[in-house]
């Protein structure tokens, strides 16, 4: 998982670096509200971890000092903010009113390219569990809540 946003950061390096010196920062605008839905989607995305929190946090409360989990929880997501903060700054800088809605699609083709794209699909592929796993959480407490089981029922 964490490898794929290597390969990001590394094509970014690779690409966005010579093209910022090349022709600086120019062409930026800092805000356009017709792309807020684009950038909260992604947003949410980025941080669809917080799914793994729930059942991390059930097992915290049985801990004696559970304020360890919450500095690591806040510690790691402040790092991650971070990172997101950084690679979309540069990326932005770099490419300008060129950028696109995914930055992979701002990058030239090459074997950096392909193994950046290839990784964030695998990705994405496979963090659908994740994702999917509150959602799970809070439909069967509701069908656990609606049908309780041992109510007889059967003849």
């Amino acid at each position: 998982g964490l490898s794929c946003y290597l390969f990001v950061i590394a094509a970014l390096v690779r690409y966005g670096m010579p093209r910022l010196r090349e022709r600086g920062a120019s062409d930026l605008e800092l805000f356009d509200p017709s792309g807020f839905g684009w950038w909260y989607g992604i947003a949410m995305f980025a941080f669809e971890g917080i799914g793994t929190v729930l059942p991390i946090l059930e097992e915290m409360r049985t801990l004696a000092r559970p304020e360890v989990f919450h500095a690591v929880v806040h510690t790691s997501y402040l790092t991650a903010f971070c990172f997101y903060v950084l690679v979309g700054g540069v990326g932005y800088v770099a490419y300008g009113s060129e950028t696109a809605d995914v930055i992979l699609f701002n990058f030239p083709p090459s074997l950096l390219t392909t193994l950046t794209t290839r990784s964030m699909a695998a990705m994405m592929l496979f963090s659908g569990v994740v994702q999917i796993y509150p959602i799970h959480r809070i439909a069967d407490g509701l069908a656990r809540a609606r049908f309780p089981s041992g109510g007889g029922g059967g003849s």
